[in-house]
């Protein structure tokens, strides 16, 4: 697992598969995955330990003792899809040669691209049907 790591003021967005076809795989699609991290687990005993003493003090007081700790998550998700209709095709005609030479300038390692064929031009329903028949969601 990688856990992500966001600078104050921006966002991160994650390719699908369809931007991977129209970058010819530059841009790679990433894989949706929710997990619980150590960090999460950490922050749910840290609130539950709170409202455990907050709770205790209270009954002490003669007081209100409050209900269990309210825990939530927010995550805001966008999905944008070529229409149906669109034929995909790489639209990246950028060569390995400029990838590398412009890589070197930044001082990264040179990305890759796919080989010739990976992504031939399809109708984006087609590309969807694909993939939901792929992950049995569709019938073959």
């Amino acid at each position: 697992m990688l856990a992500p790591s966001v600078p104050a003021g921006h966002i991160l967005l994650q390719a699908g598969l369809q931007l991977e076809w129209l970058t010819n795989g530059l841009v790679a699609a990433g894989m949706h995955e929710v997990v619980v991290s150590q960090a999460t687990a950490n922050a749910v005993s840290f609130t539950e330990a709170a409202a455990a003493t907050t709770g205790t003090a209270a009954a002490e007081a003669g007081g209100e003792v409050p209900g269990p700790p309210h825990l939530w998550r927010v995550s805001s998700t966008m999905f944008a899809h070529a229409n149906s209709a669109v034929t995909l095709r790489p639209l990246l005609t950028v060569t390995p040669a400029r990838l590398s030479s412009a890589a070197a300038r930044d001082g990264r390692p040179p990305p890759s691209l796919a080989a010739e064929g990976a992504y031939p031009s399809v109708r984006a329903s087609e590309q969807v049907m694909a993939e939901l028949r792929g992950i049995a969601l569709a019938k073959s």
